[in-house]
């Protein structure tokens, strides 16, 4: 960051009487580079810590509460999510830094306002090219850098860039009016400032100079509108250095989201991947593309007002529609890889994890085409994507808003979307809806989607209604034979995953853990010969992890959690079971570390429940440590475990207590009311509060 001290200092000053204050400049002004500082020097002032929400991949303003969410580490539940964000920060003394406003700025300040209105200890720190608007809202203006002579930021910046491409260019007598000259015409703007930098290897600032002036008679005054002209300027500038192709290829990256593949823009463009990387190179040695990290898989990015120029550029050309239906091909031909499946396939969705805004984007273009088979086809074979990387929520309201067309043009695949779905919402604990679509499951026509709704009926009514209970699991059991009869094949066998933890019992208090241990075997064993790997895979290695420690196998259970560590499954680590296995073994030492790590975690919120699994975690510690009065006290408040396998361990703690009667008499009101009709938070307050204490009692905190 150079020239930006002046501007820091009164954001700073600003940030310490107003709960919203906001950075405003055109496009390449330097806001985002400005908010990232001043993260950084409030990081040590501020308890809950500093985070950055990146609200360029937002398409919609729907989508801002769950940006902040994913920004501030929380997992979204049920209901509104703005809601949840505010709640969740409401007690942090925290800095959240929400950048890139200007395209969905209307929901940015309704979401200012109501969180304003809260009056919670955290503050707003946005960026966007205007203001939110809002009551309360204080404002820092970027203008362009001064750029006058040798010593001035605009210069200094340009010096800056060039050392990074050519160490051996200096500033001499020469040439630093032709760089101050240069900056100046540029505005003073540091995006394009940086622009002509990336030329100086071919060539000199005079050249530069003569070529900005030749061209577009570029004006130096600093109201915004002829700054905007600038930088679309420099912009139109260093597209017209490219040849034809490059030209080509840099319009068709403005269709991606998020970054993208060398893949990827292969297949848009229709070139082989040698040429892509080819294309690729070019791109990034002029600065217009930009790699995105570096994970397994290269990918890489347009910066915001690149893509948005590429955008431009393509509609200019005619080639938006041609484009968005190839983008929307390729993400198709990538999510469908594994046909119509009734449940995600994990592996799939880690592959494609940092596509998600990709895979929105082309249903989005999918939607707007009335493409209704392509829509419904992206959102099942994404639902991996969004599900387990914690954006359940969004495929959900993706879902309610295509559901009614596929249903009209693709009914059979609108079943399997209701199967994927009704996952979703259990997930999200929005039983009632969950409920509903597994009663219009029962009516189908395929046995399969009979056999999925009534074994969710079934778990509804266990500990409810048990001859309820046994009428739907025996009625999803005939279902799944018709289905194995007529329908033989990877999603009859999928359906009847649903069927297994209602099978091998109702829930309640008494496990046959031999026999849980072989079904859950019998899960892993079946989903190995299909190679397909699924939310029940997951859940079933747990389960057997589980079962082992409670037969006094830990080696085994470590075996096993070795082997669901790789299934990248994110709703569950299995940390929790491994530190019972660790108990087991005698290694309290390590398990004590280990529980301090998940419990710290826990009370973070970060993960859906996770709370209530580390405190009984912490109620099996104190067993080990021998405090066996503090320990059933932890259990007791514990809520309801989030699978079956910390239910079954916290099951065997209670009986090793020898509370297992009060205990199970808790959990079966919990679920109870969960399951009768209320969106509930299983006792996670309740667990929440308690873990708060347990952490204070250790002195953790």
């Amino acid at each position: 960051m150079v020239g930006r001290d002046a501007d820091l200092a009164l954001a700073r000053q600003l940030l310490l009487s107003s709960r919203l204050v906001t950075i405003t400049g055109v496009g390449g002004a330097g806001k985002t580079r400005l908010s990232v500082a001043i993260g950084e020097e409030e990081l040590s002032h501020r308890p809950g810590g500093v985070w950055f929400a990146d609200l360029t991949l937002v398409a919609d303003g729907i989508e801002v509460g769950q940006a902040i969410a994913d920004a501030v580490g929380l997992r979204l539940g049920g209901g509104d999510a703005i809601d949840q964000v505010i709640g969740h920060l409401r007690d942090r003394s925290a800095l959240v830094i929400i950048d890139n406003c200007e395209h969905v700025i209307d929901a940015c300040a309704d979401f200012a306002e109501r969180f304003l209105a809260d009056r919670g200890a955290t503050t707003l720190l946005a960026t966007s090219r205007e203001a939110l608007d809002v009551d309360g809202e204080r404002t820092v203006s970027l203008g362009p850098l001064p750029s006058a002579d040798a010593e001035s930021p605009g210069v200094r910046l340009f010096l800056d860039r060039t050392a990074a491409l050519d160490p051996g260019f200096e500033l001499t007598p020469e040439n630093q009016d032709a760089v101050a000259s240069l900056c100046t015409h540029l505005d003073g703007l540091p995006l394009a400032i940086e622009l002509a930098a990336a030329r100086i290897t071919v060539m000199t600032p005079a050249e530069l100079l003569a070529g900005l002036d030749d061209r577009f008679q570029l004006l130096s005054t600093t109201r915004r509108r002829q700054r905007q002209r600038t930088l679309q300027s420099t912009l139109d500038w260093s597209y017209n250095l490219l040849d034809s192709d490059q030209q080509r290829v840099f319009r068709v990256l403005g269709v991606f989201v998020g970054g993208f593949d060398a893949d990827s823009l292969a297949a848009v463009t229709g070139t082989t991947l040698a040429a892509a990387r080819a294309f690729l190179e070019a791109l990034v040695s002029k600065s217009l593309v930009v790699r995105a990290g570096r994970s397994e898989v290269s990918r890489f990015s347009l910066l915001e007002t690149m893509k948005a120029y590429a955008e431009s550029r393509m509609v200019s050309e005619g080639e938006l529609a041609e484009v968005r239906s190839r983008h929307a091909d390729r993400f198709h031909r990538l999510v469908t890889a594994c046909a119509r499946m009734i449940v995600p396939e994990i592996r799939l969705g880690t592959r494609l994890q940092h596509d998600r805004s990709n895979i929105t984007a082309a249903f989005e273009w999918a939607m707007a085409q009335q493409r209704w088979s392509v829509a419904g086809e992206l959102l099942l074979g994404g639902l991996a994507v969004y599900e387990n990387f914690g954006h359940a929520l969004e495929a959900v309201t993706l879902y309610s808003r295509c559901i009614d067309g596929v249903r009209s043009a693709d009914p059979g695949l609108a079943e399997h979307l209701q199967v994927a779905f009704l996952l979703t919402q259990i997930l999200l604990d929005d039983w009632r809806p969950a409920k509903q679509s597994a009663a219009d499951l029962r009516t189908s026509a395929d046995p399969r989607m009979r056999a999925v709704g009534a074994a969710l009926l079934s778990f509804t009514h266990a500990g409810i209604d048990a001859s309820e209970a046994v009428r739907f699991r025996d009625e999803a059991l005939q279902a799944l034979n018709e289905a194995r009869s007529r329908l033989p094949g990877v999603n009859t066998d999928l359906a009847g995953l649903w069927i297994g933890p209602v099978a091998r019992r109702l829930p309640g208090r008494d496990f046959d853990v031999p026999a849980t241990l072989a079904s859950a075997q019998q899960v892993i064993e079946l989903e190995a010969r299909n190679d397909y790997v699924t939310y029940f895979s997951a859940r079933n290695f747990a389960t057997a992890a589980a079962c082992h420690v409670l037969l006094g196998n830990p080696r085994e259970a470590f075996d096993v959690l070795d082997v669901f560590a790789t299934l990248a499954y994110q709703r569950s680590s299995g940390d929790d079971i491994r530190i019972f296995a660790l108990l087991a073994q005698g290694d309290v030492e390590e398990a004590r570390l280990a529980a301090r790590l998940h419990a710290l975690r826990g009370v973070a919120g970060l993960v859906s429940r996770e709370c209530c699994d580390s405190v009984l975690v912490l109620a099996a510690l104190a067993r080990a440590e021998g405090d066996r009065a503090t320990a059933a006290e932890l259990l007791m408040h514990a809520g309801v475990g989030r699978h079956e396998p910390s239910t079954m361990l916290a099951y065997g703690l209670a009986e090793d207590l020898g509370v297992l009667d009060e205990f199970g008499q808790s959990q079966r009101e919990a679920l109870n009311y969960i399951r009768a009709d209320a969106q509930g938070i299983l006792g996670e307050r309740t667990a929440m509060a308690t873990l708060r204490c347990e952490l204070a009692r250790r002195g953790w905190g």
